[in-house]
């Protein structure tokens, strides 16, 4: 089937989409975040997302680039620096602190009294992050899913504000219905959420629990 080009010769098909390859990722099939100034730095490893600036694709799995520890360490266009505050993110290349600097094209800029702690996706003042994840037989249990694992492990300790309390993390396996695995405001910090992460097992046929309490968060 042809489509009409939406971003001329950046435009790229992605299963049956047509998409902006300077806005997006297209991992088999499915569409995921831009990473960098024009998805420069987004790509995919076995079919997993990840910011080849900050990581990189090793035998199939993402490893963070030498230096970089996520959760104890920033990395920003691949330069690893150390947090500056319980708000630090990135702007480019640098670390700024979200309650008192704001990004905005690029540039930091002193933020206004009073304004919140967000400007350009920077410094997000709450979030609330539920993983729902594919535990049916098509998941291989002894390699495919601690790469699963993995993948959530290390984007969750990427995150700078979990142990504020401004980030919650809860986590769904689903095989042909939903189980929790725990819910948002289960586990607050970095060290327990690893634990509880790295801990989840894949539904056997005996642990159906129906999809209408399961997803109650």
């Amino acid at each position: 089937m042809l489509w009409p080009k939406i971003a001329g010769d950046f435009s790229d098909c992605c299963a049956d989409k047509v998409f902006d390859v300077t806005e997006a990722t297209c991992c088999n099939g499915v569409l995921f975040q831009a990473y960098g100034t024009n998805n420069v730095n987004g790509d995919c490893c076995s079919g997993q997302l990840y910011d080849r600036s900050c990581y990189l694709c090793n035998a199939g799995q993402v490893v963070p680039i030498a230096g970089f520890t996520p959760g104890e360490d920033m990395c920003c266009d691949g330069n690893v620096l150390p947090f500056v505050s319980n708000f630090s993110c990135c702007c480019g290349d640098q670390v700024i602190d979200a309650e008192t600097h704001e990004c905005c094209d690029g540039l930091v800029q002193p933020k206004a009294t009073g304004s919140p702690r967000d400007c350009c996706d920077c410094g997000t003042t709450k979030l609330d992050l539920a993983f729902v994840l594919d535990s049916s037989d098509s998941v291989d249990r002894d390699t495919d899913w601690p790469k699963l694992l993995n993948f959530v492990d290390s984007f969750v300790q990427s995150m700078p504000k979990i142990d504020t309390g401004d980030v919650r993390v809860g986590v769904v396996t689903y095989r042909k219905e939903a189980k929790v695995e725990f819910y948002l405001d289960e586990f607050t910090t970095r060290a327990t959420l690893q634990t509880a992460i790295m801990g989840i097992l894949t539904i056997t046929r005996s642990e159906y629990v129906k999809t209408s309490t399961s997803t109650d968060f």
